[in-house]
């Protein structure tokens, strides 16, 4: 492909020249359109469709249950959890919908969800972009290249209310927000086994995992449990990031097939 586009350079660096991890924008990088947002309130019973995408691909996305509840009662003290309701069933993305399948039902919740457009099942991998501020590249004012967030007027909003600024590379780091650096999977995770995957962006980085059931689509795991005979509460799947890789940790009996996206926001 060409080298052609939309290119924003941190300051005091020539864009024309500059490599990639110099630049702090790039219409190359993957950065993508949230197409959906919403909240949905889970009736009394049954499976339910939170949100209909019609996409055709199982998109990434983010659906997140307010307070949660398991056999034996619950006060509904946890504010929000991700898509494991538990006991009582699971939330599912799949090419055509976002929704609940359950297994019993407790009372209702609302669930909120993102969705962006970029197909969870497509295997992608972009540039780091450099965190290291480069000798030229600190002029600090209030000046160069902003787009701000949407309902923000860009003339006014501060730096959490921009979605990108030339000006941030005077601290030496790129505003990075919903840029996506992989997408990739990983097939027969076997119990006991501990998935490794690299970043090497020299930071911890936002990520998810996703599992495939196989059946109903997929569903966000980041850790759960399981309540022993002697009523003691054992992790069963858990997952972290270092500077280096992100991990899953298969703790659960079963084998697992997973999808995982990396985002090149920190965590920190």
């Amino acid at each position: 492909m060409a080298d052609y586009g939309m290119k924003v350079s941190r300051q005091g660096l020539p864009v024309a020249t500059c490599s990639d991890n110099q630049l702090l924008w790039s219409s190359s990088f993957r950065m993508p359109l949230v197409i959906a947002s919403g909240t949905f309130g889970l009736a009394s019973a049954g499976d339910q469709t939170i949100y209909t995408h019609n996409l055709g691909y199982v998109p990434i996305a983010f659906p997140l249950v307010n307070g949660y509840w398991a056999s034996g009662g619950d006060n509904g003290t946890c504010d929000w959890d991700c898509s494991t309701l538990q006991d009582d069933g699971s939330i599912f993305i799949d090419d055509t919908k976002i929704w609940y399948k359950s297994n019993s039902f407790g009372s209702g919740k609302n669930v909120t969800y993102l969705v962006l457009g970029v197909d969870l099942e497509t295997d992608i991998t972009y540039q780091n972009i450099d965190t290291v501020d480069d000798a030229i590249g600190t002029i600090n004012n209030n000046y160069g290249f902003k787009v701000s967030k949407i309902t923000k007027d860009v003339l006014t909003a501060g730096l959490a209310d921009l979605a990108s600024f030339s000006g941030t590379s005077s601290f030496g780091t790129s505003v990075r927000h919903q840029i996506i650096h992989s997408v990739g999977g990983y097939e027969n995770l076997t119990s006991g086994s501990t998935l490794t995957i690299a970043h090497n962006l020299g930071y911890k980085p936002m990520f998810l995992f996703y599992v495939d059931s196989g059946v109903d689509g997929f569903f966000i795991e980041q850790i759960s449990y399981r309540v022993e005979a002697d009523a003691t509460l054992t992790i069963t799947n858990r997952c972290y990031a270092d500077n280096t890789n992100i991990y899953f940790v298969n703790n659960s009996g079963g084998t697992w097939s997973l999808r995982y996206v990396i985002f090149k926001d920190p965590l920190l």
